[in-house]
């Protein structure tokens, strides 16, 4: 990602900065720790609530995840869910 002058932020639009910064809202990924410390470091940017996927999808996986993987992506995530 390139630097972003934290100067310029001001460019960025409210809506943005508050919806990051919303804790009802969460954001997941699979590592995204580092993603919402870049953001922050780089752009100033707070990320009100995350989620890091990678323990649940290595859990997932070890019980049979991948058998449903050939099922189709949608099944795959209700079912990493607990759906």
């Amino acid at each position: 990602m390139p630097h972003f002058p934290t100067h310029l932020r001001h460019s960025l639009p409210n809506s943005l900065i508050e919806f990051l910064g919303d804790e009802d809202f969460t954001f997941v990924g699979v590592g995204i720790e580092s993603d919402v410390e870049k953001l922050l470091d780089d752009y100033d940017l707070k990320v009100g609530n995350v989620v890091d996927l990678r323990g649940l999808a290595v859990d997932r996986w070890e019980q049979g995840f991948e058998e449903r993987w050939v099922e189709g992506f949608g099944s795959s995530c209700a079912w990493t869910r607990g759906a």
